[in-house]
């Protein structure tokens, strides 16, 4: 029982990374690499 739980967690902790980084890497496209503009001139520094 304690292994399905370990590996269930894992998993969970792996595709949570996973989604953080897809998330950025889409978001770095238009405020950049270190979040420094203002997306499409509008939107606030993140």
């Amino acid at each position: 029982m304690t292994k399905v739980i370990k590996v269930i967690a894992l998993g969970s902790l792996i595709a949570s990374s996973y989604t953080y980084a897809v998330s950025t890497a889409a978001c770095a496209g238009c405020h950049g690499q270190y979040f420094e503009k203002k997306a499409m001139g509008k939107s606030k520094v993140v």
